[in-house]
């Protein structure tokens, strides 16, 4: 039993089976029209692994210079509204990316210069987190604690299942414990505890676009499976799954970072 199943979350977001899909740029056609005929676009972009590679190190990644140029050329045009939707805190993402006219929403979405509300509960069972993982930190090799001010995240990626196992028991002991204060939203290579509030990425565009008064075409890249809820809110956009192909809600999929700058590229082509 994975810490993910000690939450909703993916039955409440994730709903449909995923599927196979076909590579970006073989439909340009199809992605050259729509953009074309759409009055306003606003693009969603994820950041780890969607603009730059995963790394071992987070706190040391940086942004490609010509990757924040393609998206600062699109983010200044009038038709267009960028902004990037990310795991980590609002601040970081700013600090990293550092573009005009870019909108950041943090922590999957829910961080978005609002402020974030944690109670005081909410912030002593993400303590009690802390403390437990410190506790048994003997039972998991490998694993990584992450303290991020309004969650806590706990890094898996090359561990032993028995790493994981022992941190998913300690995650669902405490999720459970908080009644509701906590949830836990999972990406590919770690458990992220985050306030009950923060629903996921899925629930957060639609927060964000709940009122939107003009038309436009939403276009959400992204690589993890923390996206998919977003995949399965836009279907009626241009949805794309950065990585090696497997099954997702999304409509497309590009391979790395460098074929997203390429997108980006082309999409400026498109921008009349």
């Amino acid at each position: 039993m994975s810490a993910t199943s000690a939450t909703n979350h993916r039955k409440t977001e994730n709903r449909r089976a995923p599927r196979s899909v076909p590579h970006l740029f073989s439909c340009w056609k199809d992605i050259s029209r729509r953009v074309r005929a759409a009055r306003e676009i606003r693009l969603f972009l994820d950041f780890d692994g969607t603009l730059t590679p995963h790394s071992p190190y987070p706190d040391s990644v940086t942004l490609d210079e010509e990757m924040k140029a393609a998206i600062g050329r699109i983010a200044g045009h009038h038709r267009v509204r960028v902004g990037i939707m990310s795991g980590r805190r609002r601040a970081t993402l700013q600090r990293l990316v550092r573009i005009p006219h870019v909108e950041f929403y943090g922590l999957y979405g829910w961080e978005n210069g609002n402020g974030i509300d944690i109670s005081i509960l909410t912030a002593l069972h993400l303590r009690e987190i802390l403390d437990a993982m410190a506790e048994h930190s003997a039972e998991m090799r490998g694993i990584e604690i992450e303290d991020k001010g309004a969650s806590v995240a706990i890094h898996f990626r090359d561990t032993t299942q028995a790493s994981r196992r022992a941190a998913a028991r300690i995650i669902r002991k405490s999720v459970s414990d908080s009644n509701g204060a906590l949830r836990v939203v999972e990406t590919g290579s770690a458990w992220d505890v985050v306030p009950g509030h923060v629903q996921g990425k899925g629930a957060a565009i639609r927060r964000v676009l709940e009122n939107s008064t003009r038309s436009f075409l939403p276009i959400y890249l992204g690589d993890d499976i923390s996206d998919e809820p977003a995949f399965e809110e836009l279907r009626r956009g241009i949805t794309v799954r950065i990585g090696a192909a497997r099954r997702t809600d999304a409509h497309y999929r590009l391979r790395n970072p460098e074929e997203v700058l390429e997108f980006l590229k082309r999409l400026e082509k498109e921008l009349p």
